[in-house]
């Protein structure tokens, strides 16, 4: 074979095709879930689509994103009521988010998964359910340390708050 002849890759077994399918249909879907959610947001509904490009599609290729949906009862529609983005950042990037508390996020695509230190990005939705979805997340997927993310305290002023749920007492 001459050295400037490309080699055509081999097709994919059906059963694997199959499967990359339905997995991109449901990164679809999630990601239409997270859109809905942003658009109901009253705190998030100005995003623009390059804060969708920062903030969500980094989250969605890396994993590190929930979603809590509920089905009505009387219609069987199911709709998601929470959304949960995180980062899994390095040593350096923790400085910059903690740093510049006064300024937006400003993560690269490369700082999403840079490390071991979990931020949440963004969570929107009913305040329940994404209590419900940090508390899953703290138990499962934050084991090492809580998550951090940013808040604002009574007056206003920004600060660093954690995710650090206790472990449930023992079933009596």
């Amino acid at each position: 074979m001459a050295s400037n002849e490309k080699v055509k890759p081999k097709a994919l077994p059906k059963e694997e095709l199959q499967r990359r399918a339905q997995l991109a249909k449901q990164l679809s879907s999630a990601f239409g879930d997270i859109v809905t959610m942003l658009m109901r947001s009253e705190s998030e509904r100005g995003r623009t689509l390059a804060d969708l490009e920062w903030m969500v599609v980094p989250a969605m290729q890396t994993g590190q994103f929930a979603v809590a949906e509920a089905q009505a009862q009387d219609t069987g529609v199911v709709a998601p009521m929470g959304v949960v983005l995180w980062a899994m950042v390095s040593a350096s990037v923790d400085q910059r988010l903690s740093a510049q508390l006064d300024q937006p996020m400003d993560l690269k695509p490369a700082d999403w998964k840079s490390g071991d230190i979990p931020w949440i990005v963004a969570a929107f939705g009913e305040p329940k359910i994404v209590n419900k979805l940090f508390e899953q997340l703290s138990r499962n997927v934050f084991t090492k340390a809580p998550a951090k993310l940013r808040a604002r305290d009574k007056d206003g002023k920004p600060f660093i708050g954690r995710l650090d749920f206790k472990a449930a007492p023992p079933a009596a």
